[in-house]
């Protein structure tokens, strides 16, 4: 017989009460909370939930916490769910619009990693500190793994993750995200190995003639990535007008038994590069071997449009031109080189020549310059002094940046006589905006008018600046004369020279 409602506990009430067990022959003392959540509608039994904990105020403030929960309706059942249950859902439902190469990244990652460590544990019980020593482990070899996985790689997955268990909060299986306030280990960028102007020269001596000569070649003076320069295809070239279209890359799929298959380029978005005229030559040539092959090969050629191919018109694999580039590599004095420095040594190249960033960043593929600048600018303003000069006058010193190509105001009011320091990296401004010219405005002048103290620039050089690394510095002075506007231009060159081993200095104090 069903219990009348006058006689049922109300919702959220409980008891507490102090439990001891024993495991392994040692006894453990808790607390246990039980409170009443809800009623069957068809046994009318009542539906139970117990916290515990070590202290008995522990276990009395997570039950009130449900029992506010039960007044304000906002309570929810605890789900019996795993978190390796979740992961599959998350995986199989949640992965449709992101990149097939990203989905098989992040489908490993699930299966080797985070299923066999977390799976296990139901998703609401999953806490930070589980978390974080999940991912401290990772940092240190173990059973099943005889090395320890990098910071890039545990930055990966703790991305990963985060982004399931978000998912989990949106649809309100989860209040909280656990991995929020987890700490991973810092990522120290990866220093770039580009090839110097040295470097470049011996490469391009080093694969004349080798059948991978215009391949590497256009990897090198387009700053392709790997899969877009195994992906280009002739519609894609328009020799009337000397431009290349890249909108697509080649690429791998360990999952599905090693298949090449055509993706998007890395942010989905085709750009437009307008090569020197010596690289056009270079797919000219291409187009002419390429057509020699055709006929060699006759029935057996494959007909599609890839301009790198092999002697039948297949695509080549990763494996195939990563071993023609280690050998060139290998044989100037460059082992360490990676394929994908040679887009590097582009994106160096091209700056040292005074390319615009944002032509940099285009040809590039980067999604914004700032991200350029951050990668491959070496060099950046960091104090100005401003000297002083021979008329008492005041003055003001402005300046312009990547960002903004209009002149800002730095100081004004500043008397000739006096020698100011500036701070540039004081400057409020965005990530990867940097000071790029500084402009003095004296006004009117005297005849003779002349620095007494030479204004100085301090420049900051980063770790990622090769060898020879050149920085162009440009400085003019100008003004009207007798009604008419004068210029006098200067230009120097600056060069980076790297001590690879520090040098032996004599002794002194003797």
């Amino acid at each position: 017989m069903p219990r009348k409602s006058n006689s049922r506990a109300a919702q959220g009430a409980g008891t507490i009460r102090k439990k001891t067990v024993t495991r392994n022959s040692q006894a453990y003392t808790y607390w246990e909370a039980r409170i009443t959540t809800g009623y069957d509608p068809g046994t009318g039994r009542q539906i139970q939930r117990s916290f515990s904990g070590k202290t008995q105020k522990e276990v009395r403030e997570k039950m009130q916490a449900a029992a506010v929960e039960l007044n304000t309706g906002t309570y929810k059942e605890p789900l019996k769910m795993t978190v390796g249950e979740w992961l599959d859902i998350w995986e199989k439902d949640y992965l449709n619009n992101v990149k097939p190469r990203t989905r098989e990244i992040y489908k490993a990652s699930i299966r080797n990693h985070l299923k066999p460590a977390l799976g296990a544990i139901r998703l609401e019980a999953l806490d930070t500190p589980t978390i974080q020593a999940f991912y401290n482990g990772l940092s240190s070899p173990c059973k099943t793994r005889d090395h320890a996985l990098s910071p890039k790689t545990i930055k990966d997955l703790h991305g990963i993750l985060h982004k399931a268990l978000s998912q989990a909060v949106a649809i309100g299986y989860l209040r909280f995200n656990p991995a929020d306030a987890c700490n991973i280990p810092k990522v120290v960028r990866k220093e770039l190995t580009p090839l110097d102007t040295e470097d470049i020269q011996k490469f391009l001596t080093e694969i004349r003639g080798n059948p991978f000569e215009i391949l590497l070649s256009v990897t090198l003076f387009m700053g392709l990535r790997e899969g877009e320069v195994l992906a280009l295809s002739w519609h894609n070239i328009d020799f009337e007008h000397g431009t290349v279209l890249i909108n697509c890359q080649l690429q791998r799929f360990r999952e599905d038994k090693g298949v090449y298959r055509i993706v998007p380029t890395k942010n989905s978005k085709g750009r437009t590069i307008k090569p020197a005229t010596a690289v056009m030559d270079l797919l000219k040539r291409q187009r002419a071997i390429q057509a020699e092959m055709r006929l060699k090969a006759g029935t057996a050629w494959e007909n599609n449009d890839f301009v790198f191919t092999n002697e039948c018109g297949h695509h080549f694999d990763n494996s195939t031109i990563y071993r023609a580039f280690k050998k060139a590599a290998t044989a100037i004095g460059r082992p360490d080189a990676r394929f994908h420095d040679l887009r590097h040594s582009y994106a160096v190249a091209a700056i040292q020549s005074g390319d615009d960033i944002k032509t940099v960043q285009s040809n590039l593929g980067h999604a914004t310059a700032a991200f350029t600048l951050d990668v491959y600018d070496v060099a950046r303003p960091t104090t100005l002094t401003t000297g002083t000069y021979s008329a008492r006058l005041n003055y003001r010193v402005l300046y312009k940046t990547n960002y903004n190509t209009s002149y800002q105001v730095l100081a004004s009011n500043l008397l000739t006589s006096n020698n100011y320091s500036f701070s540039l990296n004081a400057i409020p401004m965005q990530a990867g905006e940097v000071v790029t010219d500084i402009y003095f405005d004296f006004g009117k002048v005297p005849v003779g008018f002349q620095s007494v103290v030479n204004p100085t620039l301090s420049v900051m050089v980063n770790g990622n600046a090769v060898n020879g690394y050149q920085m162009v510095n440009r400085a003019d002075v100008g003004g009207k004369y007798q009604g008419t506007w004068q210029t006098a231009t200067a230009s120097w060159v600056t060069i980076i020279r790297r001590l690879w081993n520090t040098p032996t200095l004599p002794k002194t104090g003797y």
